[in-house]
């Protein structure tokens, strides 16, 4: 993903050459800040330069996000469990200022799609939902750079019912969704996607 710089201050430093100040915001990295006075001739080529290199940073950081793109389900490599199975499926992760928005479809057959979209937010922002046909409350929580759970815990009773799991393998460019109950070491279910 390309982020593009902002021009967040333009002044003159009493001639007539402007200078400008570039911020490029990158993912859990804060801030770059590139200052560049504009002058005739090779200083001209100096600033586009400058310039062409902040764009390429900013695209090589928002591109290290080992989550970030769309990712098909390979069926063959999951498990299902007592589960239907799916006949096909996609994930889409984007970026957000907190976390990813999430969006998954998986088929089962000729009008039977089960679709979810959530945020994925790792500011400890609790949400609600149903799972289960119960109510329940669920947080993001981060375990580290490419792996992340949901926790759900029952609204009514206080107690964590299930956890779902997401973790990225660099290696093979995979995505692990485990699912598991409370209490249970084994995963109810476990679904591989590759990255596309």
């Amino acid at each position: 993903m390309l982020i593009k710089p902002e021009v967040f201050k333009r002044s003159h430093t009493g001639d007539s050459n402007p200078k400008f100040v570039f911020r490029v915001p990158l993912t859990n990295t804060g801030l770059i800040v590139h200052t560049a006075t504009l002058t005739k001739g090779v200083d001209k080529m100096c600033f586009f330069r400058s310039v062409s290199v902040l764009f390429l940073i900013s695209a090589a950081f928002g591109a290290a996000d080992p989550f970030v793109g769309i990712w098909k389900l390979n069926v063959e490599k999951s498990d299902f469990g007592d589960s239907p199975t799916a006949k096909s499926g996609s994930t889409t992760y984007e970026a957000t200022g907190t976390g990813y928005t999430y969006v998954a479809a998986n088929v089962f057959g000729e009008d039977q799609v089960e679709r979810l979209q959530i945020p994925v937010e790792f500011d400890g922002t609790a949400h609600e939902g149903r799972l289960g046909g119960r109510k329940t409350i669920f947080v993001s929580r981060k375990i580290d750079d490419n792996s992340y759970e949901f926790v759900f815990t029952d609204k009514e009773t206080g107690k964590v019912t299930q956890t779902f799991r997401y973790t990225v393998s660099t290696q093979d460019n995979t995505l692990t969704f485990i699912s598991l109950n409370s209490g249970k070491a084994k995963p109810q279910l476990t679904l591989v996607y590759d990255k596309q």
